[in-house]
């Protein structure tokens, strides 16, 4: 993790961390001590750092200053819940809007138009929600796979 001062300095934080909450205190108390979000970055998953540096690292120390070593950018859990937001009301527009076309189309009465988006809303409610869940577990697996190397 970096951030630029005014003084043309770099000053950047190297840590290991042992679970997911110690992870966020750490990156919180980051940002409120003048770094920027886009500065911070984790290692990437092991498959990419052994691809990309041709083997596996023993000592975290031949990381830190290795600009050539893989990173990917910090997302924060608000970040994460807006996904999940965006992807269950997306669906859920999506379903309204697509089964209250067909009703129509079909020429049906205004109440079963009506039915027709709420049914259609409810189904893609649920997709988006199981598709938010899918997110979620994988950013969980994702954050515990790196506390775990």
């Amino acid at each position: 993790m970096t951030s630029r001062r005014k003084t043309n300095k770099v000053c950047e934080v190297v840590g290991v961390l042992d679970n997911e909450t110690t992870l966020e205190n750490t990156i919180d108390h980051l940002l409120t001590s003048g770094f920027d979000q886009s500065e911070i970055s984790l290692l990437a998953n092991e498959r990419a750092v052994v691809e990309k540096l041709g083997h596996r690292y023993k000592k975290l120390s031949s990381l830190e200053d290795n600009v050539a070593v893989p990173r990917i950018a910090y997302v924060a859990s608000e970040n994460l819940g807006m996904a999940k937001g965006a992807l269950i009301g997306g669906l859920l527009y999506v379903g309204a809007f697509a089964a209250a076309s067909i009703v129509l189309a079909m020429g049906w009465s205004f109440p079963l138009i009506m039915a027709g988006g709420i049914l259609g809303a409810a189904g893609g409610g649920l997709i988006g929600s199981g598709l938010a869940q899918f997110v979620e577990d994988d950013h969980a697996n994702y954050l515990q796979e790196q506390l775990e190397h």
